[in-house]
């Protein structure tokens, strides 16, 4: 059957316009015009669908209902749940799609699920930088130890430059979630380093967490490394809820030994066999990221934290280096 003479038509002016491509520096600059013609029409989309979802008509609740727990990525209809938007109004953000906010609720909602933000409980943070996470543990009657980088490390390595990196207890406190004084009560902080966990910290917390730090450390080989080494500080039958950047397009190429890595679905399932191997268990995966109109859209530059705030509505995937990228969390229960 051939094809309609609409259709024929069209595709024959697709083929003269390609034809009229020029190669000169201003593909270039097209390409540049065009990325953010496509950045622009989908912050559009995202703050429309935002005004029906997020908007002050949602009252998020007194308190949050447990929700399954699994290990997956980022997903538009996440951000519609009760849990989301309690989360994201208890850490005093404005609710919008964006991809952080959702790593600091899905770790919260993870934790919370499995009865571990409840007093007297024992949390250890890796790479907090500025999180909500401590002031939020707190609250709660959770005793907590924040580490990060060592200041001159993390200077070395631009953390402090960009407003990431805690140098000390105060600094990290959030007046507007909890008072200074009960802050202080129930959190700790300590330098430490991802890739060389003290061995004094072994066997002493309840729950252990990271938000998008493991990707950081240098390779792919030293994240799913430190995965494993979290699992040392945990009491048996601990838990472990890391989140990290998820190359959920590619499963062959991808960007290892480099500042930033992205992780792809073998990498995860290898290292789920190994926890498994080792008698732990990780909760299974739902690799699915793709169901809504916004889960196919993919940021570009410039991105919120690079002056990109005038369409910073929407932000569930981005381009890194050419590779589309978006959140995942990998839940662990230490063996009894």
């Amino acid at each position: 059957m051939s094809e309609p003479d609409g259709v024929q038509e069209f595709l024959q002016r697709l083929k003269r316009s390609f034809k009229s491509f020029r190669d000169d520096g201003t593909r270039e600059r097209e390409q540049q015009i065009l990325a953010w013609n496509v950045k622009v029409l989908s912050a559009l989309l995202a703050r429309e669908t935002a005004e029906r979802h997020l908007g002050p008509a949602r009252i998020s609740p007194a308190e949050p209902a447990p929700t399954v727990v699994m290990s997956r990525g980022c997903v538009q209809s996440d951000f519609h749940e009760d849990w989301f938007l309690y989360w994201c109004d208890s850490a005093r953000f404005a609710r919008s799609y964006h991809r952080k906010l959702w790593e600091h609720a899905f770790v919260l909602q993870t934790l919370y699920s499995l009865d571990q933000l409840s007093a007297g409980k024992k949390g250890l943070g890796f790479g907090v930088g500025l999180e909500p996470e401590p002031s939020l543990m707190a609250a709660r009657g959770v005793e907590v130890l924040a580490t990060d980088l060592d200041t001159s490390e993390a200077a070395r390595r631009g953390w402090t430059a960009t407003d990431q990196h805690a140098p000390n207890i105060k600094r990290m406190h959030r007046p507007d979630i909890v008072p200074l004084e009960k802050f202080e009560e129930h959190v700790r902080f300590r330098p430490v380093d991802m890739n060389e966990i003290p061995s004094d910290l072994d066997g002493q917390f309840d729950f252990c967490w990271s938000s998008c730090a493991l990707e950081h450390l240098g390779s792919i080989r030293k994240g799913l490394d430190f995965i494993h080494n979290a699992m040392r500080t945990l009491k048996p039958g601990g838990y472990a809820v890391h989140t990290t950047e998820y190359n959920y397009m590619r499963d062959e190429m991808t960007l290892d030994n480099w500042p930033t890595v992205l992780f792809r679905r073998r990498d995860l399932e290898l290292v789920a066999a190994e926890l498994s191997a080792a008698g732990h268990y990780v909760y299974p995966f739902d690799f699915d990221v793709l169901r809504s109109p916004l889960d196919f859209l993919i940021d570009v530059p410039p991105y919120p934290h690079e002056g990109g705030g005038a369409v910073a509505d929407f932000h569930l995937r981005l381009a890194v280096d050419g590779f589309a990228a978006t959140s995942f969390g990998i839940v662990v229960r230490k063996a009894a």
